[in-house]
């Protein structure tokens, strides 16, 4: 079984916010999201450069893509992240042709959905795609 992992959420408005908390936890933390406010006030901008001072950590853009899978999963791994996030609503439609990008490039994507993970976990297991569904707190 694999350990769990201590994750950051930079859900601040700009770079500079978010590097301060950042710079003071990274040597305790696995995982760095880039949170969805983050990764819309700065853009992928952000992603590349946490990825540039710490390039040995595992990055999560939550990007909670809906659709346009295949373009924002390659714009969010072309910048640094290792991980992206799924609204779990609209897996099915990532199923399809036009997310191949995602399944290629994603050593995991997170499906998140606020109300129930059933959607979620039952989409994991029916497809080839590395997805780890998580429920959100509300």
């Amino acid at each position: 079984m694999d350990k769990p992992l201590l994750q950051i959420a930079l859900d601040t408005y700009d770079l500079p916010s978010a590097l301060g908390p950042l710079q003071k936890a990274h040597q305790y933390i696995d995982v760095i999201e880039v949170g969805t406010i983050l990764c819309l006030a700065e853009g992928m901008h952000a992603v590349r450069i946490i990825r540039s001072l710490y390039p040995d950590k595992t990055i999560l853009a939550d990007v909670r893509i809906a659709e346009a899978g295949s373009i924002i999963s390659k714009m969010a791994f072309e910048a640094g992240a290792d991980w992206v996030s799924v609204v779990s609503g609209a897996a099915p439609t990532l199923t399809s042709p036009t997310a191949p990008t995602l399944w290629r490039r994603a050593a995991r994507c997170r499906a998140c959905r606020w109300c129930s993970c059933r959607p979620a976990w039952r989409w994991a297991r029916t497809t080839a795609s590395p997805c780890v569904p998580t429920r959100r707190r509300r």
